[in-house]
């Protein structure tokens, strides 16, 4: 209703259920809310372009380097989840945009992304810890919003990797956060 009411130019579906273990639990949930609600779109907005939030955990990380066109080989059902997600995106809805990306940023609900749990402990004192051999691209959200709406002036479609310039281990990226903020 609030589709068809509104009639978006522009539709960027971000929402995420990112906790791996509860989209173990909870698969139903998780391909509603990644791949299944990606149908309605073109029924009650088919004039609206749709911008699809991925992930790269599509890619099971072996290789590491992953272009556009490398085949995903999702691991968990969160990837697979939102694998499904990006092909009904691409399926289904003309000229829509998908975006692969690993982000970082600041929540305004309930929910607590890698930066937020590290500073809350970093904040208490308390000593945490991060994967050495767990590598990622991280983007913040803000530069993820830049680059959204560069792919909008461009009319892009289609999949594309947003990410930094360097990887960085789980456990470097804590530690810059720590630094960043004036802890030890």
């Amino acid at each position: 209703k609030c589709l068809k009411e509104i009639n978006p130019e522009i539709i960027i579906h971000c929402a995420a259920l990112v906790n791996v273990d509860t989209c173990e639990q909870e698969k139903d949930y998780a391909l509603q809310l990644h791949s299944e609600i990606i149908k309605l779109i073109p029924i009650h907005a088919p004039a609206s372009k749709l911008i699809y939030i991925s992930t790269d955990s599509v890619f099971d990380g072996v290789q590491g380097g992953y272009t556009e066109s490398d085949i995903p080989n999702p691991v968990n059902y969160y990837a697979k989840s939102k694998y499904e997600g990006e092909r009904n995106t691409l399926n289904l809805v003309k000229n829509s945009i998908v975006i692969r990306t690993n982000i970082y940023g600041f929540h305004f609900q309930e929910q607590t992304s890698l930066a937020e749990w590290a500073l809350d402990n970093l904040k208490q004192g308390k000593k945490i810890s991060g994967f050495t051999d767990v590598y990622f691209n991280p983007v913040y959200t803000k530069q993820l919003a830049d680059t959204l709406y560069k792919l909008i002036l461009k009319k892009f479609s289609g999949i594309i990797h947003v990410a930094s310039d360097n990887f960085i281990s789980k456990h470097n990226f804590l530690v810059e956060i720590a630094k960043v903020f004036g802890y030890n």
